[in-house]
């Protein structure tokens, strides 16, 4: 079993680099597998009572009260399913005994060759024309195909910087930071670009002020609260500022500005988890927008979807669960810590901008990463 982690993060950095959606496989299976093995192993793995266990099982009840006031019940309680096979497995991987099974000194010297490789051979795929995304998806195709692989690899990039910064020679950090460079900057993906700048700043940053760092990335999480206001004042007050932004952005806001209506309809129970997608875009600006012409499949922002779907308590699970896992990161090893806060920050900028929030692939990129730094860190606080 303790080749098993190996395989399972050498696989998401190499082939999840080119399609994103293998972390969705290699995290709900693998949580399974995982902990399956380690108890076929020992016999003796513990009860599943754990904070991770209670806080998605607690966050699943919370959903199955909220749909009760959903406006599609099929569609919520559907999707309450789906969320509890993605949650339930991810959170497997927390348990001690299966943490003990992966050895850090071995894992994290595979994973970060392996990604400097994926990382030359993106760059050499775009240098050539992209011949492998049109012998896999043929002639006509876009290249945005890549952008959720890039995006994960951006994120994943930290644990990887925080292991060759403590444990190799700066040179190679300094290395491993061009290598990531690559698929970063030429991804046509802007939100990529500005989740990994952003977690650099943060890391660099948090190096001179950690707990200065922690209270600024919560003040700004619980500022976000007033985005619903922010854009609709934004898209009404200053409608020039958003005609200059680039094309995939001034989509973004049209949806925001439509999905903060939906939210001051319902805003203490929501519409119903996985309802988003179903909610009217005409009212009160559909007339004026330029890009949304039907409904967007979501909101493109966490924050809008978590109060859009799930209302009030919904928000405030979601923050309260950010939150949380910033405080653990200070708990974190010390010299892991500010790596783990630029993560958490890489992570906030592509839930704000990017992905839906319920994505299984996204949920398996915050385990897989959480659980890189809980490795890192238990080796450290070991040797």
């Amino acid at each position: 079993m303790r080749l098993f982690p190996i395989i399972l993060y050498l696989i998401a950095v190499t082939l999840g680099t080119f399609s994103g959606g293998t972390w969705a496989a290699l995290g709900i299976a693998g949580g399974g597998i995982l902990f399956l093995g380690t108890w076929l192993k020992e016999r003796r793995l513990a009860p599943l009572y754990m904070p991770y266990m209670i806080a998605v099982l607690g966050t699943l009840a919370a959903i199955a009260l909220l749909n009760l006031a959903a406006s599609n019940p099929a569609i919520s309680w559907h999707m309450l399913l789906q969320e509890a096979t993605i949650m339930l497995p991810l959170a497997l991987f927390f348990h001690p005994r299966v943490i003990a099974q992966v050895e850090p000194p071995k894992l994290f010297p595979v994973i970060t060759l392996a990604a400097s490789v994926a990382a030359i051979a993106y760059g050499l795929e775009c240098a050539l024309g992209y011949p492998m995304l049109h012998g896999v998806k043929g002639a006509i195709v876009e290249y945005t195909e890549y952008n959720r692989g890039i995006s994960y690899l951006a994120v994943f990039a930290f644990p990887m910087m925080a292991y060759v910064w403590v444990c190799q020679p700066r040179w190679r950090f300094a290395v491993f930071i061009l290598l990531m460079l690559i698929p970063v900057m030429l991804t046509e993906s802007r939100a990529t670009r500005m989740a990994f700048i952003a977690g650099l700043a943060v890391t660099a940053l948090a190096h001179y002020a950690p707990k200065l760092m922690q209270r600024g990335l919560i003040a700004v999480l619980v500022a976000l609260i007033t985005m619903p206001f922010v854009v609709t004042h934004l898209f009404t007050e200053h409608p020039q500022w958003v005609e200059r932004l680039p094309m995939s952005w001034h989509h973004r806001v049209e949806i925001w500005d439509y999905m903060s209506y939906r939210i001051f309809e319902r805003p203490w129970f929501g519409w119903g988890i996985g309802s988003s997608h179903l909610l009217s875009f005409e009212q009160p600006h559909g007339q004026l927008y330029q890009m949304v012409h039907t409904a967007a499949s979501h909101p493109h922002n966490a924050i809008l979807q978590l109060w859009v779907e799930t209302g009030l308590p919904g928000l405030i699970i979601g923050i309260a669960a950010a939150i949380a896992v910033l405080r653990n990161i200070a708990r974190l090893a010390a010299p892991y810590v500010p790596f783990a806060m630029g993560a958490w920050a890489a992570c906030l900028c592509i839930s704000l901008v990017a992905y839906s929030f319920w994505d299984d692939s996204l949920f398996a990129l915050f385990a897989l990463t959480s659980l890189a730094f809980i490795l890192l860190s238990n080796h450290a606080k070991q040797s």
